[in-house]
This record gives C-alpha cells, structure tokens and sequence, in this order.
C-alpha cells in the first residue's frame, strides 16, 4: 500500500523502531541518521565507521530477500536507468520502505537539471 508521508514523520516513526535493520539505499555521504546499514553505487565507507556500507548497484543488491524492516530512498529513484527494476529490488530486500524524489517543479525550475551522469537526473 502507498501512502503519502512527510520526511520528518518517517524520521520520526523510524526514531521508535530502535531494534528495525534500517537501510539507506543511495545514501551517499549524508545517509538518515536512523539507518543502521548505507549503500551506495560509489564507495562511502570512510563517511560510516559505526554503520555497514556496502558499494553495489540498486538494481540487483547482495542483500536477502527481506533483510531489512525498512529501506530508504531519497533523491535517487530519478537518477536510475530502470526505475521499476530499481523499485523491485527495493520491494525484494525489504518489508516497507520510502521513496522520496524531487517535484518536476523545485527540479526543473528551482534547481535545475543539468549535471553529467551518474548524479544527473534521468527522470
């Protein structure tokens, strides 16, 4: 089931699950502060000494079927080639998760969206 949810009420719904196996999946160098494991395509191990980070591709992880209570995603989904297979594997891996991208308005007009692949947006 989808449900439309603020970033600061996940926060805070995450702060409750102290015994959850939280992944920040594209995390980068500033992955949630509630995230137990990061991974990222690029290698960010440096940036986590008290936390597993893993370097892969979001589309096909190393992780188990269901290994985490719940994934995070924040401003990656519209840098990836396949967004359905991105959203499987995220489906696959865990048991709920969110999703978070940016609106085509703060995108386009207020930021804009011209940086080179890999961090240039796709979608």
């Amino acid at each position: 089931m989808l449900r439309r949810r603020s970033r600061d009420y996940v926060d805070n719904f995450l702060k409750e699950k102290k015994d959850w196996k939280i992944l920040d999946l594209g995390g980068g160098r500033d992955a949630w502060t509630v995230a137990t494991d990061v991974a990222d395509f690029e290698d960010y191990t440096d940036f986590y000494p008290n936390k597993r980070f893993v370097q892969t591709d979001g589309h096909k992880t190393p992780f188990e079927d269901k290994e985490f209570d719940f994934v995070l995603c924040s401003h990656v989904i519209e840098h990836v080639v396949d967004p359905i297979g991105f959203c499987r594997e995220m489906e696959r891996i865990s048991h709920r998760g969110y999703l978070e991208f940016p609106t085509p308005f703060f995108d386009n007009f207020c930021h804009g969206n011209d940086g080179a692949l890999p961090h240039g947006h796709i979608w």
